[in-house]
């Protein structure tokens, strides 16, 4: 990768492209700790909804840039960087009905986010935990929203043990490497944290904030609202790579 990233910026460079070029390296999710991933001191892992799971590295490269070097905190989802991008390159979105923002004042100039919410998921086919809590939203069903510093968890939001760094002569494996372990350890079923001040979330504080429950509860009542039924179409079996040469692809 490291080699890939060179080629690509050195081409930019020696085709004069480069001062007028922006790079973004990013990330998906947290990394998968079952695959030599690692997120230490973040909570849980990919395919779970603590920070861990959710929260994303990356950087902005380019000349353009008015501060270089600087470090943004500001709410920012994957779904951003569609109309930011397009913006920059002098598109419109006028029109055009998105979940994202253009966040590049953000990232440019540490201007405040225009995003104030992540709905990271409501996920009614996951397996429900215990009874609900709530006459609101049914706090059985695995979701997870962060609403500016806050951020609530419902159902199971998976593994949640801390990965330390991986040693080379510690038991990292027989501890951590378990597939199996994919639940959370505790009984509740309603977590609330306040991610900017314990991003690492090690403290639960959903009776100290109760109103705050209620309020992200209602939130998630409301997103819920506008969703869809989920639909998963039957397996068809000429998907299969070993029809098409080895490989993924269309297939009707």
């Amino acid at each position: 990768m490291d080699e890939a990233v060179g080629n690509l910026t050195q081409t930019l460079e020696d085709s004069g492209l480069l001062n007028n070029t922006i790079l973004v390296f990013t990330t998906d999710n947290g990394g998968q700790t079952l695959s030599g991933g690692n997120n230490f001191p973040l909570r849980g892992r990919k395919a779970t909804y603590w920070e861990g799971g959710v929260r994303g590295n990356g950087f902005v490269y380019s000349p353009l840039l008015k501060n270089p070097g600087s470090t943004s905190k500001e709410l920012m989802h994957i779904t951003d960087w569609y109309p930011t991008l397009v913006k920059l390159a002098g598109g419109s979105m006028a029109g055009t009905k998105l979940d994202g923002y253009n966040v590049w004042d953000s990232i440019n100039l540490g201007a405040p986010s225009p995003r104030k919410d992540i709905l990271h998921n409501i996920d009614p086919m996951y397996k429900k935990k215990g009874e609900s809590v709530s006459k609101v939203f049914d706090t059985s069903v695995q979701a997870a929203l962060r609403h500016g510093d806050w951020k609530i968890l419902t159902g199971d939001p998976g593994f949640d043990s801390w990965v330390p760094e991986p040693t080379l002569y510690s038991d990292y494996s027989r501890r951590f490497n378990d597939s199996s372990n994919t639940s959370s350890s505790s009984d509740q079923n309603v977590y609330l944290f306040n991610i900017a001040e314990d991003p690492t979330e090690h403290f639960e504080v959903s009776a100290k904030y109760p109103d705050v429950v209620d309020m992200l509860l209602s939130r998630l009542a409301a997103y819920n609202s506008t969703a869809v039924p989920v639909f998963y179409p039957d397996t068809d079996s000429r998907c299969n790579p070993a029809l098409h040469g080895g490989y993924w692809g269309p297939w009707l």
